[in-house]
């Protein structure tokens, strides 16, 4: 889940809380007091577990060398054993 939409979902439940306050409500107020709380956490675990860009080099990286043509020597390789075999 993209971290700005975590965060404009948390901006509203504050948004909300503060319009529950404004009218006296707790059944406006109490739902998003836990909105704000969930996007906070929400938030906090996506900065502790989002890859570094370092890493998602490196995994393109090495997807693209398990992607890549077989060399000449390689071919010639795959051509003996399926003759010999």
């Amino acid at each position: 889940m993209p971290i700005f939409l975590s965060f404009f979902l948390t901006l509203c439940a504050v948004a909300w809380f503060f319009y529950g306050l404004l009218i006296k409500d707790i059944y406006v107020m109490l739902p998003n007091v836990l909105g704000f709380i969930f996007g906070m956490a929400q938030m906090i675990l996506y900065i502790i577990y989002k890859k570094p860009k370092n890493a998602i080099s490196d995994e393109k990286m090495k997807n693209a060398s398990l992607n890549k043509e077989p060399e000449l020597e390689e071919v010639k390789m795959m051509d003996e054993i399926t003759i010999a075999g």
